[in-house]
């Protein structure tokens, strides 16, 4: 998405200025409210804010400015005015933050105090509230939103300030160290950020910058601030460097490193490849173990000698089970010889029975296999991976610990999905593209609505969990892209939150009774359904604010500004006043 910005030397009164930022296609302007004012939002020249598009009708909604109040008012139009996704049905005062659709122009009311002429700065945690905030709008409007961290030496007083002169209002400055500012750039491209970037690096000593853009680098706060910190970490001091390739794609397989958990531990592999070393690959179910043991021979001297994988208890269990070492009597070989030269992966290796354990290691102590006076040299790497702890089977007798010691001379540990959380949409996006290419069908996309639903999930069986679910919406999802309410539904209940046991019934948003058919619209059903939430989660915590957000996952100032829309007080928390 490209967008011009343009913006009016003078934006109102000399108390407070209001205006509204009008997103019209692929420009983004400034429409500044004057105080004491009335104007007309419609289409053609008659209108005080005129907007071209087609959905939008010549006199579509009114702007009225007296005192401090700033509302708006539907005209009877034909599509309707909404107002954080309600539409109206009588005046509605504005508050800062608020997003206002006519037709298909999406406008925010923005209000500033005299004299605020730049971004405010915040702490990390201020930070992290407002990136919420963002996330939110972003994924509700389909807006783009980028951060920006740039790495700099000491910076002379007053420095911070003087480039928070230089940025829009709506723009979030950070201190995250002595040495680190991020800056929060929504409604932006990643281009334009760029841009943004080049001119404020001489401010900041030459700094270098690095770049991060939802939801491409991360869907979560601290995954776009780490993605655009690493970034300018590994950067250089001219341009703005973006987040490392977040796909390897080793011998016709992709694999995505996209979190920088994994892209240290992926950097470690590659060294281990060059050694022969014996290596243990642990992590739960799911995670992608037998993936980095094919990353490993990969990237080693074997590479083009054979892979194998071996499940651990179906090994030497007796007649017709597959064996390590081949029958002895009819010289059949084994996996050892079937491998020669390349590398074996020994999967649950815990589970291997105990008298293959001991001729294995034999044979590693020797470095040969086979039978008295046939002995053949031991030619593989081994790797073994567990889903467990191997200390307790070595502690409780089930794994020898001299063999335990040998398998594991070097040591991978693979975290699960939730803890990789920049992970979580590549991933998403290489299953998707695959499935859909296996179904014969043309390529579909996730909603950032979807991504923000899977971004809450907690991913009990971890990659193969995410992958088995874009092979699912492959085959069911019905047009180019995913929406959330097509997920199944473990998935969009992780975005409800926990239920108190004792939530009302949700009232009527607006008192509008359904229809003939039973149903209300479904705005006023969703608004609903968030008051209800808010007023369970107000009682659950007591009445805390800041808690109570946290029990439904909304940011507190979201939470804030729908309490004062819903008129919900902490003190007082029965049923809504009627008005």
């Amino acid at each position: 998405m490209h967008m011009t910005m343009v913006f009016p030397a003078s934006l109102g009164g000399a108390s407070e200025r209001t205006y509204l930022m009008v997103f019209d296609g692929g420009a983004a302007w400034l429409y500044p409210i004057r105080p004491e004012s009335t104007g007309v939002i419609g289409r053609g020249e008659s209108a005080d804010l005129a907007l071209e598009q087609a959905s939008i009708s010549r006199a579509h909604a009114e702007l009225r400015a007296r005192g401090d109040a700033v509302t708006i008012t539907d005209l009877e139009s034909h599509n309707g005015t909404r107002v954080n996704g309600v539409r109206l049905t009588a005046a509605h005062a504005l508050v800062a933050g608020d997003v206002v659709n006519v037709g298909d122009v999406t406008l925010v009311f923005y209000r500033e105090a005299h004299r605020t002429e730049r971004a405010i700065i915040v702490d990390l945690q201020g930070l992290r509230e407002r990136l919420s905030a963002e996330i939110e709008r972003a994924i509700r409007y389909d807006r783009a939103l980028c951060v920006l961290v740039f790495r700099h030496g000491r910076l002379p007083p007053g420095t911070v300030e003087g480039v928070a002169q230089r940025l829009r209002a709506l723009d979030v400055m950070a201190r995250l160290s002595e040495d680190e500012t991020a800056l929060l750039v929504p409604e932006t491209s990643p281009e334009v950020a760029v841009s943004l970037a080049a001119r404020l690096r001489p401010l900041l000593a030459e700094a270098r910058a690095g770049l991060a853009s939802f939801p491409a680098d991360g869907v979560t706060p601290d995954a776009l601030v780490d993605a655009a910190r690493g970034a300018a970490r590994a950067g250089t001091n001219d341009g703005v460097a973006s987040p490392q390739g977040a796909v390897l794609a080793l011998a016709g397989e992709r694999i995505v490193v996209a979190d920088p958990a994994m892209r240290r531990l992926y950097s470690l592999l590659e060294r281990i490849a060059a050694s022969d070393l014996a290596l243990l690959v642990t992590g739960e179910i799911g995670v992608g173990k037998e993936v980095a043991a094919r990353a490993l021979h990969h990237w080693s001297a074997r590479r083009e000698r054979p892979f194998l994988v071996a499940n651990a208890a179906t090994l030497d269990a007796g007649p017709g089970t597959p064996s390590l070492f081949g029958d002895d009597r009819s010289n059949a070989p084994g996996l050892l010889d079937q491998v020669a030269g390349g590398t074996l992966m020994i999967d649950a290796v815990g589970d291997l029975p105990q008298p293959a354990q001991q001729r294995l290691l034999l044979a590693l102590e020797s470095g040969k296999h086979g039978r008295p006076g046939a002995e053949r040299r031991l030619d593989v790497r081994l790797v073994g991976t567990t889903d467990h702890d191997l200390g307790v089977d070595v502690g409780e007798g089930r794994l020898r610990k001299d063999l335990y010691v040998r398998l594991s001379a070097a040591t991978l540990a693979l975290p699960p999905l939730r803890d990789r959380p920049r992970d979580l949409a590549p991933l998403a996006r290489e299953f998707l593209a695959a499935a859909c290419a296996r179904a014969g069908r043309p390529a579909i996309t996730l909603h950032l609505a979807a991504l923000e639903a899977l971004s809450k999930h907690v991913w009990p069986g971890n990659v193969r969990e995410l992958r088995n679910l874009m092979d699912y919406l492959a085959s069911v999802a019905q047009g180019p892209v995913v929406e959330a309410h097509q997920l199944p539904d473990r998935f969009r209940e992780a975005q409800l939150g926990e239920d108190d046991g004792h939530l009302d019934p949700p009232p009527l948003a607006t008192g509008h009774p359904p229809n003939q058919h039973g149903f209300q619209n479904i705005y006023d059903e969703v608004r609903a359904l968030e008051e209800a939430r808010m007023r369970a989660a107000l009682r659950a915590s007591g009445g805390v604010r800041k808690r109570a957000a946290e029990l439904i996952g909304m940011p507190l100032r979201t939470f804030a500004a729908k309490s004062r829309q819903y008129d919900i007080q902490t003190q007082s928390l029965g049923p809504r006043r009627r008005r």
